[in-house]
């Protein structure tokens, strides 16, 4: 078995080796111009990769480490550090590899150490460094020499470690990650992994931890939603910054709290204090800060709402007016796709932060996504540019915007018949272009799941008629078939003539079955759907408000006037409306009218209608500029929020400002008039309801 070690490590074992009598820790510290901290260090990262080759290091009291085990063992062991380890990667792999052995201090000794270990000249080391130097550079970041020729990094901490990240990011594979990590075992077993290198870089003992923290019901609950492509970067940012502060590398600039939400600062600081008490480090608030600010940066795939604490009425305004930009530039109509708005502000309220931390990936599928959509780019870019016009967006978060675009043309509601899963390494958007290309070119299909790698370990494949996979899986049980993420039209043509193959008396009893056991809980919530829907019709109406001196008492004589079967305690359910009023700006921009919006304990159903004030007060739009209203929008839920209210109050507060006909309706129209749009809006709901 082969176990990676590091250059430093690969000197201690060479030394250990060499004087089977013993080497002490201060010839150790002598040799290799390291701490005595240091030795401990990469002691006990020896000890642990050591037990894979059934090896162990000895210490008697007052003498120095030996070396135990036979000596076919050690002949083995030998063998390994003189090869040539890394001779088979590509020129790209070997100068991320020499990056990346550079930025986590892994102590490389000579130019000519290196080029033997990566079989090249010492001119191509050479010519690799100053590239590497070249790019680091660009981050403020230097390399120098030190006594004994060893290589040393100065810049910022947070750039290294998010360079390290990246890098560890671009090289391994989500597959091989996944396979690794889900595998782990005390003994931190490695699988054999093309991506050896890279994983192995990070000790097998910080993975170990990190494997115990996120598959803990408390983490795995809160980062389940998470895409492959995601789950893969935090969990590596998470272990590398372990590696650093293990390192004696700390984050030394002050990260405030107050821009951060409390739901991660609260889950950092419980995973952080695992690993404080597992690996005995003592962790400041600086870490955990900057930890909570990357989970924050994460897309969690969960659909933004306009009741929720953290809902961005900015943001929804500025995603609405992209898509307005981008549909008047394609002629597509996206404003109708009601899954599209969600999704962009899901995405694009996680993407705003990654780009603040310069959270970034390098997806080659990408590049194809662009060209394969030049006039979407086209408008996508152009409508950033006007909407956003203080974010520079990197390559890759264009990409997936024009995904979400693209995603959008190719959906819709497509008869199915057949059960197949598809097991992606993609990311979340990716995933998704697939499932509406998928879904549109193959309309036998009655149900399609899109599974991530690594929840494959998770799911019953004998229900399906057909498996399908984005990559190769090594050791998987049973048939499949391989499909690019971008399913070509000839792989499509291949999955056609699988299907004819299918037994047809199999599906039928299948889908029968399916069938039979849903249609009851189906029909269910239609019916509250429906219900729910009717009871917000019956109490639409459109009043005419003598207004007080306040936006905020005029809210409080509106409420007072609901009946009880509304409204249990009007001033409670008032002080929630004007906290949301105050914590955000809710006035549509262009208009006379605002949306005002709380779910309360205290409302007993769901409720909407347009007051119209006798006087104008001047408040705050969604884009950060005045208006005079109006006309008050109050839309009122029960707290907890079911689905059904959910969807149809969604509905409601996004067909605001879906389009300029539709505020045009909210802003002036009679109460027949917003009756029937509200009538067609649920009427869509009803009809596309799953």
């Amino acid at each position: 078995m082969e176990v990676y070690f590091t250059e430093r490590e690969k000197s201690i074992l060479n030394l250990l080796l060499a004087y089977p009598k013993g080497v002490t820790q201060k010839d150790i510290q002598d040799e290799l111009d390291i701490s005595k901290r240091t030795v401990y260090r990469e002691i006990s990262h020896i000890e642990e990769s050591l037990r894979q080759l059934n090896l162990r290091l000895d210490k008697p009291r007052n003498e120095g480490y030996y070396l135990i085990g036979s000596d076919e063992d050690k002949v083995a062991l030998r063998d390994q550090l003189n090869a040539h380890p890394y001779g088979g990667l590509s020129k790209a792999q070997r100068q991320n590899a020499i990056a990346l052995m550079v930025l986590s201090g892994q102590g490389i000794s000579t130019v000519e150490a290196m080029a033997y270990d990566f079989s090249v000249s010492v001119r191509t080391l050479n010519t690799d460094m100053a590239s590497i130097k070249a790019s680091l550079s660009e981050y403020a970041i230097q390399i120098e020499s030190s006594s004994h020729s060893n290589l040393k990094v100065k810049g910022e901490e947070t750039v290294i470690r998010q360079l390290i990240v990246n890098l560890l990011d671009y090289n391994i594979k989500e597959i091989d990650f996944f396979l690794y990590f889900n595998q782990m075992t005390e003994q931190g077993q490695m699988p054999h992994l093309e991506d050896a290198f890279f994983i192995q870089l990070i000790p097998s003992k910080i993975y170990e931890i990190a494997h115990q923290i996120f598959k803990s019901n408390l983490i795995h609950q809160k980062l389940s939603n998470l895409p492959d492509n995601q789950l893969k970067m935090i969990i590596l940012s998470f272990v590398v910054n372990i590696f650093r502060i293990q390192q004696g590398h700390s984050i030394h600039s002050e990260i405030l709290a107050k821009d951060q939400s409390s739901h991660f600062i609260r889950l950092s600081h419980q995973m952080y204090e695992i690993i404080a008490k597992e690996m005995k480090l003592a962790i400041d608030f600086n870490e955990r800060h900057m930890f909570a600010r990357q989970l924050e940066g994460m897309n969690f795939n969960r659909p933004q709402n306009i009741f929720s604490n953290n809902f961005d009425t900015e943001l929804s305004y500025r995603v609405a007016e992209l898509t307005r930009k981008i549909s008047a530039k394609t002629g597509y109509d996206f404003r109708q796709d009601n899954r599209l708005f969600e999704d962009l502000l899901t995405h694009l309220n996680a993407a705003l932060k990654r780009l603040d931390q310069a959270i970034t990936s390098d997806d080659i599928i990408l590049d194809k996504m662009i060209a394969g959509y030049p006039n979407l780019h086209e408008a996508v870019d152009l409508s950033l540019k006007e909407v956003f016009p203080d974010v520079t967006f990197t390559k890759e978060e264009m990409a997936y915007i024009i995904i979400h675009y693209a995603s959008s043309i190719e959906r819709q509601p497509i008869s199915r018949n057949l059960k197949i899963v598809i097991l992606s390494a993609g990311g979340f958007g990716t995933s998704k272009i697939l499932e509406s290309r998928f879904s549109n070119k193959i309309p036998e299909v009655k149900h399609l799941d899109i599974v991530k790698v690594s929840q494959m370990s998770k799911v019953d494949y004998d229900q399906y008629d057909l498996i399908l996979s984005t990559s190769f899986l090594a050791g998987f049980n049973y048939p499949y078939q391989v499909i690019s993420p971008l399913l070509l039209d000839d792989e499509i043509m291949a999955i056609r003539q699988e299907i004819k193959h299918l037994s047809q008396s199999k599906e039928r009893t299948q889908a029968s079955q399916q069938a039979n056991g849903s249609a009851d809980m189906q029909f269910e919530r239609l019916y509250q759907l429906v219900n729910t829907a009717n009871k917000i019709l019956e109490k639409f109406d459109i009043h005419q408000v003598h207004s007080k001196e306040t936006v905020e008492a005029s809210l409080l004589e509106i409420i007072k006037g609901l009946s009880k079967q509304i409204v249990d305690d009007p001033d409670q359910v008032t002080k929630r409306v004007i906290e949301r009023y105050l914590e955000a700006p809710i006035g549509i921009p262009h208009s006379n009218i605002a949306l005002f919006h709380s779910t309360n304990p205290q409302v007993k159903e769901p409720f909407f209608s347009i007051y119209e004030l006798d006087r104008s007060f001047e408040i705050l739009g969604m884009d950060r500029t005045t208006i005079e209203l109006k006309r008050i929008l109050l839309l009122l839920a029960p707290e907890p929020l079911s689905r059904e209210n959910e969807l149809l109050l969604g509905k409601i507060s996004s067909s605001i400002i879906d389009n300029d006909l539709n505020t045009e309706i909210y802003k002036s129209g009679t109460k027949a008039i917003v009756l029937q749009l509200l009538s067609a809006l649920f009427v869509e709901e009803t009809t596309t309801f799953e």
